[in-house]
């Protein structure tokens, strides 16, 4: 019997290795000027908790009052721009160059706005999701 390659690994790890080359590549290249207008997608995860989802957004650098969050009834979206640090260094390498981001995850269940509530620590925002009631799910007759 033969094992069968984990599809999700091998994608995981064709990312790592685009990664690689990619930030080999940008880490050699001089610092455009136009840095601050690049928009990161941060990662995330989303967590079901039972009555409530807790989504989990990477911002390393950003203060609270650097972000922003919208959210309706099915989506949240986050953007963030911190403001350029003129260091005057010569940099050797730089992968750390990102000013603005901006993600929007579209949710699988209904929530409630005016309920959530969104914590900034150590460069992680959790972002409590309180579900709404009702949604649940009906057949329809054809006729």
């Amino acid at each position: 019997m033969s094992e069968e390659p984990n599809l999700y690994e091998a994608v995981l790890e064709l990312q790592k290795n685009v990664d690689k080359v990619f930030k080999s590549f940008l880490a050699r290249m001089p610092t455009p000027d136009n840095i601050s207008d690049i928009v990161y997608e941060p990662p995330i995860d989303l967590i079901d908790l039972g009555d409530s989802l807790l989504l989990i957004v990477d911002v390393p650098g950003f203060r609270r009052s650097e972000v922003r969050i919208k959210v309706t009834d099915t989506s949240v979206e986050i953007r963030g721009t911190r403001a350029g640090k003129s260091s005057g260094y010569r940099y050797i390498m730089r992968q750390r160059i990102y000013n603005k981001i901006h993600k929007r995850v579209l949710l699988p269940v209904r929530i409630k706005p005016h309920e959530v509530k969104a914590i900034l620590k150590g460069g992680v925002l959790e972002i409590y999701l309180p579900k709404a009631e009702g949604g649940e799910e009906v057949e329809v007759a054809v006729d």
